[in-house]
């Protein structure tokens, strides 16, 4: 048993222990770093609070980030506009009222949103907001919510992805084409659809339908050129180095002279050009530059004219002016087969037969080519390929065309990896000089043959086309 006094001094030993105040504990590292903040500025100026709330909410420290969201509450204590603050504590700025609540925020947005959409005369209908007069029109299949929480109509949709409607067919108009459209309507008193693609700007005397189609269309067969032969990058740079190609089209020859006359500073026609196109009624491709006219009265019929002329373009170009006339008309022949179903070209141009310079009506069409070959190479008959290669457009004939038209086909079939580097080789002996006796086509495809055919000569090569002939067509 304990003494009782000193029982009595434990129990008041205790009683003062239990009773003293708590003693304080040690400070974080954090902490003591915010309290030499708070020491270095004034602390009834917002900006220099703001700087020291703004670090503390960000810390890692749980008390710091705490005793810092009350820091940046004293700094709108002291200017509540204080924006930075606002938005570090997470507020919601409504019109000109802060909102501590996101969902209150989100009402009060709603109801400015309501008058001010109400007041331009829109309604509110399943979700979104529409016009009161288009409230009939609305369909659920074709009507898109825009991100600004507004219906749009199939016509808002397409106008919004920068087409525009012309003749009732909304189209990928650019400003500068709609500009051009609506100067050569004022200049000639026609109307003229303009659709600029990737490589192509395409002057279409027919309806947006067709215009559509086509604009597609010539995209494809470029692709498809740069895919077959593997055209490499830097090479296609090459192809369009002075811009797209330029193709017009008209319903007649009248449209097409005065165009001549109209666009002749633009084009910067030279006098002989300009008299080439005024012989030559039904339109014209040029080789030295990217520019092809077509007088079409039907627009379905501009098919063929328009791979024809983008299979042309490309031979050019990709030879750098290397091919030949039988080497771009048969290339151009096999694009609209590929492309169409059959070439078939029928063009009126100056014959040179006898000096007489007639105009020479040449039908030709892909489908008649074979049986028409075929019976050339079995009778002997077929021209020597150093007299065809060295012949201009206008003197090669039906039974050219059908060679040169086979011969490409025949490569381009059945020989692709020779073709593409025969191609290239054309390309390379551009520019050569002739022999003496010899015509620098000739020279260039004689040069390439070799190359790409294992060193074969011209009539040995036309020898194994020959063969190919007897066997496939029949």
């Amino acid at each position: 048993m304990l003494y009782r006094p000193l029982l009595g001094a434990l129990i008041a030993v205790f009683v003062l222990l239990a009773t003293a105040a708590p003693t304080a504990q040690a400070q974080t590292e954090g902490e003591k770093e915010l309290n030499a903040k708070m020491e270095s500025i004034d602390p009834t100026d917002a900006d220099q609070l703001f700087e020291v709330g703004e670090w503390a909410v960000k810390h890692k420290d749980r008390k710091v980030r705490k005793e810092g969201r009350a820091l940046l509450k004293e700094v709108l204590e002291l200017d509540f506009e204080h924006e930075d603050a606002h938005l570090a504590l997470g507020h919601v700025l409504v019109g000109d009222e802060w909102f501590t609540s996101k969902k209150k925020a989100e009402a009060a947005r709603k109801e400015i949103q309501k008058e001010e959409m109400t007041g331009k005369g829109y309604t509110w209908l399943r979700g979104g907001w529409i016009k009161k007069d288009l409230k009939r029109q609305w369909k659920k299949k074709t009507w898109v919510l825009g991100k600004d929480g507004i219906w749009l109509s199939p016509d808002d949709q397409m106008r919004l992805k920068g087409y525009v409607k012309y003749m009732n067919t909304w189209l990928p108009l650019s400003e500068e084409d709609r500009e051009r459209m609506e100067k050569h309507r004022k200049t000639t008193g026609d109307d003229i659809l303009i659709l600029t693609t990737e490589h192509f700007v395409l002057h279409l005397s027919v309806p947006p339908k067709y215009g559509i189609q086509y604009a597609e269309m010539v995209e494809k067969i470029y692709d498809w050129f740069i895919a077959e032969f593997e055209v490499p990058a830097e090479r296609q740079a090459m192809l369009w180095a002075k811009g797209r190609a330029h193709i017009w089209t008209f319903r007649q020859v009248q449209q097409f002279q005065d165009w001549v006359t109209q666009y002749s500073r633009e084009y910067d026609f030279t006098d002989k050009e300009k008299k080439t196109f005024r012989d030559h009624p039904g339109g014209w491709i040029m080789s030295h530059r990217p520019l092809a006219t077509n007088v079409v009265k039907k627009a379905e019929d501009l098919e063929n004219p328009l791979a024809h002329d983008v299979g042309h373009f490309l031979m050019t170009w990709h030879t750098l002016g290397g091919a030949g006339p039988w080497l771009r008309e048969g290339f151009a022949n096999l694009t609209e087969e590929k492309f169409t179903g059959v070439g078939k070209i029928s063009c009126s141009t100056l014959s040179n037969y006898g000096g007489k310079g007639d105009i020479a009506k040449k039908d030709f069409n892909t489908k008649d080519a074979p049986p028409r070959v075929r019976g050339l190479v079995r009778a002997g008959e077929d021209d020597g390929m150093d007299t065809i290669a060295k012949l201009g457009l206008n003197s090669l004939n039906g039974d050219h065309l059908s060679k040169g038209y086979s011969m490409v086909e025949w490569m381009f079939n059945h020989n692709k990896k020779a073709f593409i580097n025969f191609l290239k080789h054309l390309g390379a002996n551009r520019g050569q000089k002739a022999g003496s006796s010899e015509n620098p086509y000739v020279t260039a495809v004689r040069k390439a043959v070799a190359a790409a055919f294992d060193g074969a000569a011209l009539a040995v090569w036309e020898d194994i086309w020959r063969k190919y002939v007897k066997k496939e067509y029949k």
